[in-house]
């Protein structure tokens, strides 16, 4: 935010303060979100597609996850969709 670049939080950290918003605003960028629910590698992807297709070249796609909710719970105790959510865990 502090050089004009948006943030978008698609984690289920509520990072979208105040402070952060004002700087947005006067930098002219956005602040955006708080977890997307709908899979954080799924709108990576879309996104990056869209942006190469309009002409941009992406450089670099961070993210972070901390195994919120009940991702930790759910590979701790084999639940039944374990295999599925450690394989999604590995590729974010």
């Amino acid at each position: 935010a502090l050089e004009g670049c948006s943030f978008v939080n698609g984690g289920s950290q509520d990072t979208v303060a105040p402070g952060l918003c004002e700087l947005a605003e006067r930098r002219g960028a956005y602040a955006l979100g708080t977890d997307f629910k709908a899979g954080q590698t799924k709108f990576k992807t879309a996104a990056v597609e869209y942006l190469e297709a309009n002409a941009f070249k992406v450089k670099v796609v961070a993210s972070s996850n901390h195994l919120g909710n009940n991702d930790m719970k759910n590979l701790a105790e084999g639940a039944p969709t374990q295999s599925r959510t450690r394989a999604a865990k590995l590729r974010v």
